[in-house]
């Protein structure tokens, strides 16, 4: 497990309250607190730096906070129409030119939280890019032999299937 969850845990709680996104709604701020996002982000990806870690952990908030505190919500929750409508703008708010004057009321602080997220792995990409090894295909050299890739449980335990009729 990364060595920086805790810090992802308490860093990512205080981006949830910075952002207001569950304002007024203590029962789910209280649900997602101990969910321990930076937890499961660590768990999913032991290596990465804290930085990095504290992204997929907002990221992970975020999407929670969306799902049990607007998509869930009584009143937001229970009409389809409204909903996909700002289900549609959060996807264009990961544009490169977001709408900005397209969003009010209670959905704009997971556009404003949401973007932040998307200019924060730009950056990361951005940094990443610069010191990354060239993409290569893969040659023939690299490719497995389509023979060793027979699913490994029928080699140890289940029964290889056989057709009808053969026994």
């Amino acid at each position: 497990m990364n060595p920086h969850a805790e810090q992802a845990d308490q860093r990512s709680l205080a981006w949830l309250a910075r952002h207001r996104l569950l304002d007024g709604q203590r029962q789910q701020a209280d649900r997602l607190r101990r969910q321990r996002s930076g937890h499961l982000a660590a768990r999913t990806n032991p290596e990465v730096s804290a930085e990095m870690l504290r992204l997929l952990s907002d990221w992970y908030v975020w999407l929670f906070a969306f799902d049990d505190g607007y998509c869930e919500d009584r009143e937001r929750g229970s009409r389809s129409g409204p909903l996909a409508r700002t289900t549609a703008l959060l996807a264009r708010t990961l544009d490169p030119e977001p709408p900005a004057a397209d969003v009010d009321g209670p959905a704009r602080t997971y556009v404003v939280a949401l973007r932040e997220i998307r200019d924060r792995v730009a950056a990361q990409a951005s940094r990443t890019r610069g010191g990354a090894r060239p993409h290569r295909s893969a040659s023939a050299v690299d490719r497995p032999d389509p023979r060793l890739l027979d699913h490994p449980r029928r080699a140890r335990s289940a029964p290889r299937p056989r057709p009808p009729g053969r026994q």
